[in-house]
């Protein structure tokens, strides 16, 4: 059961980890040129998407790059 807690301690660390480089490298990106004026809401909730679909793909990448190395 201690393994158990273990995997997932790092799961969610790596999760959390990916979602916070990944928020913060979005920031170099300039969003204001392809969208349009007036929908902040709409600008938000697709820069939240985006950085939530690029850290959920990097972190499975590093976790299953770990359990397959076997650390």
């Amino acid at each position: 059961m201690d393994s158990l807690n273990y995997l997932f301690y790092i799961k969610v660390s790596i999760q959390l980890f990916c979602f916070c480089m990944t928020f913060y490298s979005l920031d170099a990106l300039n969003f204001e040129k392809f969208l349009k004026s007036g929908r902040v809401f709409k600008a938000q909730l697709l820069y939240f998407l985006i950085a939530c679909s690029i850290a959920y793909l990097s972190s499975q990448f590093i976790i299953s790059m770990i359990l397959r190395l076997n650390f």
